[in-house]
C-alpha cells in the first residue's frame, strides 16, 4: 500500500513570519498536489522547455548537446554508440499554434525536439545516437514531465532520466521491441512496456535488476506509444519516486531513493544489447520531445539565497502556485492548439521571478494560473519540512 506523503516547504523562510507581500506570483514556489492526500510539496525553482517552439536547442541556455562516445567491444557483443549534435535536431511548429495548420511542422514529421538513431554503423562499430543534458546540475528534489512520441522502429532506447553518477540515477526508459511486439504479433490492444529504474550501489554490485522488484518497476500500459504525444512524469521525494503516465499514477519505487544532485538528461540510443536494446535499427529512428517541465529545489546555495530572499510570506495570496497536471495524452492539435495543450508557468508574465529561464524563442497562448491563496502550507499540521535537500523536525 501507498506509503501518506509528507507534504514540504522547500525553505525554512516558511517560519520566518515576514509581513504579507507579493512582489510576484509565486515567488514563493510551485506545488504539487497529492493525487491521494491533501498534504503539498512545494519546489522552489523551475526549467521549463516548449520544443514546438524552440527555434534551435544549441542556442538554447537551459541544455546541453552532448558529444561523446563509448567503444565497441567485440568480446561483449555490444556496439560503442556516438552522440553528435548531428543527431540532435531541433523542428518546430511552421506556425505557432495556427488554427490552419495546427500541427504542420518546419522539417515534415512531428514537431518538437529530435534524438535520432541512425541506422547506418560507423565504420569503428559505433552506432550514431543523440542526447541533451540540462544545464542546470544542482537539482534535488522535484516534479520532472515530459512529453514524446516514440519511435515505431525495432531496436532502440528512448530514454528520460535524471544522473548524478552510475548509483544515483532515476531512469524511464522505454524499448521499442517491447512496445512495438503487440502489433508485431498481431494483437489488436497495445500491450506498452515502461521501464521505471533506480541504479544503486547494489544494482552496481550485482551487475543487474529483475523487474518488478523494489528498484525496478515494469507497468504496462494498454497504449501505443508511437501514435501521439504522451506525458512521462517522476515526482522525486526523499522517500521515494512517484511515476505517472498521461497524468495518472503507475508505481512507486521507495528502495535506495537517489539523494545527490543531478542533471535531467533525454537520450535516444542503441548498442546492440540481446537483452535490452537489441538493434541497431534497421532504418534511422527519431524520438520526438514536445515539452519539458520541472520544479525542484536547489543544491546551489546561491539559489537557495535567492530563495530566501524572494519568498516573503507562503501565506500571502499568489504566493505558491498550483502546477496544473496533464490529465489526458497531450497534442499539438488539442483544443486551443496551446503547445500540446499543457501549462507553462514561462509564457505567462510575473510567474517566473527570480527563475533562471532561457526565453529567447519562447511563446505560447494565455491562461489562468491555478494557485494557492489564503491557507499558509506550514499550517497543515505536519512536522516536518524539507529545507533544500535535508529534513529537520520541530
Amino acid at each position: 500500500m501507498r506509503s501518506q506523503r509528507i507534504g514540504y516547504l522547500a525553505s525554512a523562510s516558511v517560519l520566518s513570519g515576514l509581513i504579507s507581500s507579493v512582489a510576484a506570483d509565486c515567488e514563493c514556489g510551485y506545488s504539487v498536489n497529492s493525487t491521494s492526500f491533501p498534504q503539498h510539496e512545494v519546489f522552489t525553482d523551475l526549467i521549463e522547455s516548449d520544443f514546438l517552439t524552440i527555434q534551435d536547442i544549441a542556442v538554447d541556455t537551459d541544455w546541453k548537446i552532448q558529444r561523446y562516445w563509448t567503444p565497441y567491444d567485440p568480446s561483449s557483443g555490444y556496439y560503442g554508440e556516438n552522440f553528435t549534435a548531428a543527431n540532435v535536431v531541433s523542428n518546430p511548429l511552421k506556425y505557432n499554434y495556427s488554427l490552419e495548420h495546427p500541427t504542420e511542422s518546419q522539417l515534415g514529421g512531428s514537431a518538437g525536439l529530435q534524438l535520432w538513431v541512425r541506422s547506418e554503423l560507423q565504420s569503428n562499430g559505433l552506432i550514431p545516437c543523440g542526447q541533451v543534458k540540462s544545464a542546470r546540475d544542482d537539482i534535488q528534489y522535484g516534479s520532472f514531465r515530459t512529453a514524446m512520441k516514440l519511435t515505431p522502429v525495432n531496436g532502440t532506447c528512448s530514454a528520460f532520466f535524471s544522473y548524478y553518477n552510475d548509483t544515483q540515477e532515476i531512469d524511464v526508459e522505454l524499448l521499442s521491441r517491447q512496445y512495438t511486439n503487440y502489433s508485431l504479433s498481431g494483437s489488436d490492444v497495445p500491450s506498452s512496456p515502461i521501464n521505471l529504474v533506480f541504479h544503486s550501489v547494489q544494482s552496481i554490485i550485482d551487475d543487474y535488476q529483475l523487474p518488478n522488484t523494489s528498484t525496478y518497476g515494469r507497468p504496462v500500459v494498454p497504449v501505443a506509444l508511437t501514435n501521439e504525444y504522451h506525458e512521462y512524469r517522476f515526482d522525486w521525494t526523499p522517500d521515494r519516486v512517484s511515476f505517472y503516465f498521461d497524468g495518472k499514477w503507475l508505481w512507486d519505487l521507495i528502495t535506495d531513493v537517489p539523494s545527490w544532485r543531478t542533471a535531467i538528461l533525454f537520450s535516444h540510443w542503441s548498442n546492440g544489447a540481446a537483452g535490452w536494446t537489441q538493434g541497431p535499427p534497421t532504418e534511422d529512428a527519431v524520438m520526438t520531445i514536445s515539452y519539458f517541465k520541472a520544479y525542484f529545489n536547489s543544491s546551489d546555495p546561491q539559489r537557495m539565497s535567492d530563495y530566501e530572499t524572494r519568498c516573503k510570506d507562503p501565506s500571502a495570496a499568489n504566493s505558491i502556485c498550483i502546477i496544473p497536471d496533464q490529465k489526458v495524452a497531450p497534442g499539438a492539435a488539442a483544443p486551443q492548439n496551446g503547445s500540446a495543450s499543457t501549462f507553462f508557468f514561462s509564457q505567462h508574465s510575473n510567474m517566473t521571478s527570480n527563475q533562471t529561464l532561457y526565453t529567447g524563442e519562447n511563446s505560447g497562448n494565455s491562461s489562468s494560473c491555478a494557485k494557492v491563496a489564503g491557507i499558509p502550507l506550514w499550517a497543515v499540521g505536519v512536522g516536518v519540512f524539507l529545507v533544500f535537500g535535508q529534513w529537520i523536525g520541530f
